[in-house]
């Protein structure tokens, strides 16, 4: 940041993204995320609004989201669009950890919930930048509402995809936790072992004296 403002501002502009942003309300005809929305969990609402509140009427959202490409290897298993939804995994990763944790979204919820703030204009699922990324692409007008996080993030009752997401969320949290145990089941083994090492060295080292 400081590397930036110092060679780069201006023309530009750089701050931290922390809500609020200090812009005022109807601000940027344009604002967009690239591998953004991809990391961001539990308050993905709440910056969806903030973005929202920032852009003048009819302002464009851009951003990308983890296309199906990318769900196998991330989700370590074959995965349905009909189930998906959105999902979170590495949830015991935090973003200085590689990624941090990584969120899936399929594109039908995406349509239903982003909907509910923005006029969904394109959405692919795939192609954005490189094909190797495995990144989607949605780009999206303001619509003059003024939800709520609760509208954004409430199920659509008469769509069973919901439910199903919502199942495979589960599931994948409970197949996340049983790698991390078994991972740390490994480390411990493995620190004992070193332990038992070294009091080994340690006896050899006193018979030697």
């Amino acid at each position: 940041m400081d590397w930036l403002s110092e060679n780069l501002s201006p023309p530009m502009r750089f701050f931290v993204n922390e809500r609020p942003l200090p812009q005022p309300d109807g601000y940027f005809d344009l604002v967009y995320g690239l591998s953004v929305f991809t990391h961001i969990t539990y308050d993905w609402s709440d910056w969806l609004l903030e973005l929202h509140r920032v852009l003048k009427p009819d302002g464009l959202l851009l951003a990308t989201f983890m296309g199906q490409a990318t769900w196998e290897r991330a989700a370590q298993r074959e995965l349905d669009e009909d189930e998906l939804g959105m999902a979170v995994l590495g949830l015991h990763r935090g973003l200085d950890d590689t990624s941090g944790p990584i969120v899936l979204h399929s594109p039908w919820w995406l349509r239903t919930h982003w909907g509910r703030a923005f006029d969904i204009l394109t959405l692919r699922s795939a192609g954005f930048v490189q094909a190797a990324m495995g990144h989607g692409v949605i780009l999206a007008c303001k619509r003059d509402v003024d939800p709520s996080t609760d509208d954004l993030e409430r199920p659509d009752p008469d769509d069973p995809r919901e439910l199903a997401a919502q199942r495979l969320q589960i599931m994948l949290l409970e197949e996340n936790a049983a790698r991390l145990g078994i991972q740390m089941r490994r480390q411990r083994d493995r620190i004992t072992k070193l332990s038992l090492a070294l009091q080994r060295i340690r006896g050899e080292g006193g018979k030697d004296a």
